[in-house]
């Protein structure tokens, strides 16, 4: 289960929320957790790209305080789409030689993606990142499976706005048999070397998550 061609993802480091009818005179109160927002009870709550908000002030935690929110912060409104989660896994899977160690790619829906979908009910995380590989590039042969990162993400679906969270975890495999999961739109599943692999990732989510995995892989942390 994936995102269709219509997904357009957010290029942000962290997404924020704000419960608009909590009560301040001046300024916001961001959450780093839907969930957080959410508890302050009924009304809208507003999905922030933290990126765009200048003068950040952390008062928690998982809390931020904002003396003004730019309208260009704003994800979810005209109109207003509220906000769900949804909950993924997928996977950085390595083919590793004694020349070099290539990256496991897909081509969905016309851009270099990695392989992930959504966790189906009762479903643990790394059962549904292994699901996932399987169904979608048909390689069966995978070893390992620990968790490297969690990457998040909105994007507006079906009069909602969804935010995802994707764990991903660390496979190695020497399969070559592959079987692209066309319903998905995938077309093509190819071994990439990494650093062509980063460069090809067609969402700023997924080169930054490579960037950021790739020294955990070295270690072998």
């Amino acid at each position: 289960m994936t995102d269709n061609g219509q997904t357009r993802y957010e290029p942000v480091s962290m997404l924020l929320f704000h419960h608009r009818t909590s009560k301040h005179e001046y300024g916001a109160v961001l959450f780093r957790r839907l969930e957080a927002a959410q508890r302050l009870g009924p009304g809208q709550v507003l999905v922030v790209d933290s990126q765009r908000v200048p003068g950040l002030m952390r008062t928690g935690p998982e809390s931020w305080w904002a003396d003004h929110v730019p309208a260009d912060a704003l994800y979810n409104v005209d109109p207003y789409l509220p906000p769900v989660e949804v909950v993924a896994a997928g996977g950085v899977v390595l083919r590793k030689d004694s020349h070099s160690s290539d990256v496991l790619c897909i081509f969905r829906n016309g851009v270099w993606d990695l392989p992930k979908g959504k966790q189906a009910k009762g479903e643990d995380l790394r059962t549904c990142a292994l699901r996932e590989i399987k169904e979608e590039t048909g390689l069966q042969d995978l070893v390992g499976g620990r968790l490297l990162a969690t990457t998040v993400h909105g994007y507006a679906r079906a009069g909602t706005y969804h935010i995802k969270t994707t764990y991903w975890f660390y496979f190695s495999s020497r399969g070559s048999s592959f079987a692209p999961q066309h319903k998905e739109g995938i077309t093509q599943v190819a071994w990439m070397p990494w650093p062509e692999s980063e460069h090809a990732m067609g969402y700023p989510v997924l080169r930054d998550l490579m960037r950021r995995v790739r020294p955990l892989i070295a270690e072998g942390a």
